[in-house]
């Protein structure tokens, strides 16, 4: 999901040592490699591998980016299993049933619409993904202000969410 397919390719080509041994390895063709392998030294700027006869030699600056590539795979790939194993579809919102059914669910109307798998489950249990808090305000004359506070497994849904509420309703 993440990754980005120019550094796969980089990597099999210095795992493997050879343009045609890594397109074997990862089902393309030899052509795609050197196409990716192109790209990635011109975005870089560098040189990534000397190309002898038959075989390919990592550059100094190729060992060091190697380090990095494999640290960027391996983050690509916790991420992946994070979101596989996470439940994107509900989003538990801590607030009382007032707020809930008077405020979030009209104005998330059209939030629900654009992201129909996404559930929004009204909870006034400390377990959840996003709490809407009233805050008084201690200040005579001025309104009440709504805080949020969500948590980063579900921030993609949430933060959505937050932007849309404040936005509409102001706070």
């Amino acid at each position: 999901m993440f990754q980005d397919f120019r550094l796969k390719v980089f990597a099999a080509v210095a795992e493997a040592g050879s343009f045609t041994k890594a397109a074997e390895r990862l089902g393309i063709s030899q052509a795609a490699v050197s196409q990716n392998i192109s790209l990635l030294e011109s975005k870089t700027g560098v040189r990534l591998f000397d190309r002898l006869h038959r075989e390919v030699v990592l550059t100094k600056a190729g060992r060091v980016f190697l380090g990095y590539v494999r640290n960027i795979l391996k983050a690509c790939s916790e991420a992946d299993i994070m979101f596989a194993e996470l439940d994107q579809r509900t989003v538990t919102v801590s607030v009382s049933e007032d707020i809930f059914t008077t405020y979030l669910i009209p104005v998330l109307a059209d939030f629900l619409t654009v992201h129909p798998d996404v559930i929004l489950v009204r909870s006034e249990a400390g377990d959840h993904d996003l709490a809407v808090y009233v805050v008084p305000s201690s200040i005579p004359g001025k309104n009440s202000s709504v805080e949020f506070l969500y948590k980063p497994t579900q921030a993609f849904a949430c933060t959505k969410t937050c932007v849309v509420l404040r936005k509409i309703l102001g706070f």
